[in-house]
């Protein structure tokens, strides 16, 4: 009975904080990029793809 008590508070903070912290809901926000994966912009992003391609 205790167990549960103490889980009860422990589990709700870490419950909204965690979706907030994951990118996924934002594939397509500034967000990714910053993290170093480019989508919107393969082209300028990898220039290992650049050098290559010449």
């Amino acid at each position: 009975m205790l167990s549960i008590h103490a889980s009860d508070p422990a589990s709700d903070p870490p419950i909204p904080d965690q979706p907030a912290i994951p990118p996924e809901p934002s594939p397509g926000t500034p967000d990714v990029p910053d993290i170093g994966m480019p989508e919107p912009e393969p082209d300028r992003a990898p220039p290992e793809t650049g050098k290559q391609n010449k």
